[in-house]
């Protein structure tokens, strides 16, 4: 729940960072097709790079100099099941539901526009193909055609309107109108994404305006069919349209004059504000502190947290996974499948139906076998169903030892209460044998329950 949380919360920064910038160092210059790059790789970026381990840029990679000793319960499969009203879903669940909505309402807007697709005829005006709708509407493009209906336009007004409609067409303005719609549905609760929105539109009208102009078209004349057009009323939300209803900004940046080429220098400045903003996220947090000098040892000692309500503070937390995606890929964890370490792309491509289980520990939960992980968020150790063979035929001959008690055979150990535990202790090898002699040849599993 929370690698999703997490990730929703970054995304949501980052689009608001990337609209400041707009904002505070773009909005009054008329490198409109600069803005426009800026505003979809900007977009793209902030769903992205949360993905990116920017900590491995500065880590130095280490080889492991022991061998770390995995212990898989076989209680695995015994564990209670969370109650799925919890705020976490609330929100989730909030999220889904609104954005629904939207969805809806975007779905409605492409109807109406393939209503009206229906009632038009594919016709010609000079070079320009468009489709004449049958009813009176604001002209308006999608995709790659043009909407309007002749009768309610005069020779001169045409003109204008194919040349600016024609623009949005060769430009594709329709694929980032739709691109932030999608994005309004994802992220509704955003105020930033409303206003990135409607900054994505003015600034593809500004660029059309400009390109219009730049093939000497009378500027007079042009923005008095921006006049009169923009009193028909208004044209599908989803659509280019040639009507806007902040037609005085839009005059005012055509009379605009053209931004210095020194103003281009905006644009490398904001650059490194963005991607450091970001990195933020990720190497800027403070790491925990660590106090303990790790050596390679034998002994691993493992404290499973079992209830939240117990009054007791554990000294860290540990919990199974049931899969892959529970794991909080933002976070910097050292991977281990089958004792082995991996690198997190290549743990990510083992298929899940090959694991028997998984488990978290958080930051400090083992005493591992590894030089200079301590920088580590956590751990995530996985076992395939081979090591679940394995483990189960080598835990059937070790030693169990129950709150001081010796048992053979693991029986007992199943007997026992998950929540009942609150620590296992391993043993492995010369370990084992000097504290047990030869009934811990095989190793001891030494279990204490809560109290």
């Amino acid at each position: 729940m929370y690698s999703l949380l997490a990730y929703i919360i970054q995304v949501n920064i980052l689009l608001a960072i990337i609209y400041l910038g707009y904002y505070g160092l773009l909005k009054r210059l008329t490198f409109y097709r600069l803005n426009r790059g800026f505003f979809l790789i900007g977009a793209v970026f902030s769903f992205v790079y949360p993905f990116w381990d920017i900590k491995s840029l500065f880590r130095k990679h280490v080889e492991p100099v022991g061998e770390w000793m995995g212990y898989l319960p076989d209680f695995y499969a015994k564990q209670v099941a969370k109650s799925i009203y919890t705020l976490e879903n609330v929100i989730y669940s909030c999220i889904a539901v609104v954005g629904l909505w939207f969805a809806v309402r975007l779905c409605l807007q492409l109807l109406s526009l393939l209503r009206i697709h229906i009632y038009s005829r594919k016709t010609i005006w000079k070079t320009y193909w468009y489709q004449n709708v049958l009813f009176p509407i604001v002209p308006f493009s999608f995709l790659n055609k043009i909407y309007l209906h002749k009768e309610q336009h005069e020779e001169p007004e045409l003109h204008d309107i194919f040349e600016h409609e024609d623009i949005h067409v060769k430009g594709l303005h329709s694929l980032d109108i739709l691109m932030f719609e999608i994005l309004l549905i994802v992220c509704w609760y955003n105020p930033f994404v409303w206003l990135m929105r409607r900054a994505v539109r003015q600034n593809l009208e500004y660029l059309t305006d400009q390109q219009v102009l730049n093939k000497g078209v009378d500027r007079q004349t042009y923005q008095y069919s921006l006049l009169n057009v923009s009193k028909q009323g208004a044209s599908l939300g989803v659509s280019s349209q040639f009507n806007f209803k902040f037609l005085k900004k839009r005059i005012m940046m055509m009379n605009k004059k053209k931004s210095s080429k020194l103003e281009l220098s905006k644009y490398a400045f904001l650059l490194p504000i963005v991607i450091f903003s970001a990195g933020a996220f990720t190497i800027s947090k403070a790491d925990e502190k660590i106090t303990e000098t790790v050596e390679v040892v034998r002994e691993k000692q493992l404290d499973i947290t079992t209830r939240p309500d117990t009054t007791k503070t554990p000294p860290f937390e540990a919990k199974f996974l049931k899969s892959k995606s529970e794991i909080d890929q933002t976070q910097d964890y050292l991977y281990l499948y089958d004792r082995k370490v991996l690198s997190k792309d290549d743990f990510f491509q083992i298929d899940d139906s090959e694991l028997y289980g998984m488990m978290f520990s958080s930051k400090g939960a083992l005493k591992v076998r590894y030089a200079d992980y301590n920088d580590k968020d956590g751990v995530i150790s996985a076992y395939s169903k081979e090591e679940r063979d394995r483990q189960q035929e080598q835990s059937a001959k070790a030693l169990y030892v129950i709150d001081g008690v010796m048992q053979e055979g693991k029986e007992s150990m199943d007997a026992l209460d998950p929540n009942e535990i609150e620590s296992i202790d391993v043993l492995k090898d010369k370990t084992a044998t000097e504290r047990y002699g030869d009934k811990g040849k095989y190793g001891v599993i030494i279990i204490t329950t809560k109290k």
